[in-house]
């Protein structure tokens, strides 16, 4: 049985976040949360949400940080990276 969601599956920014801190956590552990506020907007046709980190603006600047695609409509994750 295929249920269907009309706004897809992840239809807001403040779902796209939650959804992505649970993946990246669970590769990179709880340390990854320190790259919050974690923002999220739509990308390729409103399809995808992108999901990225924030670098620190107070003391240490390294690190990268996390982006995370994820189908507005499926909840599939479509890519993951940590830039350094």
């Amino acid at each position: 049985m295929i249920i269907k969601i009309s706004d897809g599956f992840v239809p807001d920014a403040e779902t796209a976040i939650k959804v992505a801190e649970a993946i990246l956590t669970a590769i990179y552990g709880e340390t990854v949360l320190n790259k919050a506020p974690f923002t999220a907007s739509l990308v390729q046709d409103g399809t995808v949400w992108l999901v990225k980190g924030t670098l620190s603006q107070e003391g240490y600047f390294g690190g990268g940080i996390p982006y995370i695609k994820i189908s507005k409509a499926t909840g599939e994750i479509l890519g993951v990276v940590h830039t350094k």
